[in-house]
């Protein structure tokens, strides 16, 4: 699966949104970062630039098939944040996103990492941030008539496993949650009924 290009079912509203749930304590969960770094090269080769949040950088480097180019790379931005990432973002979405309004189309977060439990409180105030930035992206890729990265998610976001009221709480801002093993392993949270 591709996860930047999902297809959402055509019955319910568009979100700009996609939440990936990754449950680091499962032994047949794998890692996402070369799968991450899969789908930034293959938007980068679009034309694409990916604004990449960790919150500290890889202990190793991104298994791929072959050699990237440099121009692929120099499209991907990565940001650490540590101990502030939350903060990061923030600054990024309300201050940095304008400045670099021309070279971003996509970002990643990977929280998934994060050993710190995000408070009701935190991860509305987050979502409600990033589905206004998901929105603003969305909204400039309409104006650039970018019909290349139409269907990719302008906001994608890794996160640990929550407790149930959290994911209702997520379901509040996106349509768009999977479960996530791996490539070929994950499963849709929000099961929408097809309407006639």
């Amino acid at each position: 699966m591709n996860f930047s290009t999902y297809k959402f079912p055509n019955s319910v509203p568009n979100s700009n949104i996609l939440v990936l749930f990754i449950d680091n304590e499962d032994p047949n969960t794998l890692e996402p970062l070369d799968i991450i770094f899969e789908e930034a090269l293959k938007l980068a080769a679009n034309g694409i630039s990916i604004h990449w949040f960790r919150i500290r950088p890889s202990y190793r480097i991104p298994l791929f098939e072959s050699t990237p180019r440099p121009n692929y790379l120099s499209m991907i931005h990565m940001h650490y944040g540590y101990n502030r990432i939350y903060s990061i973002i923030q600054e990024f979405c309300t201050k940095t996103l304008f400045i670099n309004a021309t070279t971003c189309s996509s970002i990643f977060i990977e929280l998934q990492e994060n050993n710190y439990l995000l408070t009701n409180a935190e991860l509305v105030n987050l979502l409600a941030l990033l589905e206004n930035t998901a929105n603003w992206i969305a909204s400039r890729r309409e104006i650039k008539k970018q019909t290349n990265i139409i269907n990719t998610f302008p906001v994608i976001i890794f996160l640990k496993n929550l407790e149930q009221k959290q994911k209702i709480i997520i379901s509040m801002y996106t349509n768009h949650a999977l479960d996530w093993k791996n490539k070929n392993d994950w499963k849709d949270l929000f099961k929408w009924p097809k309407y006639k």
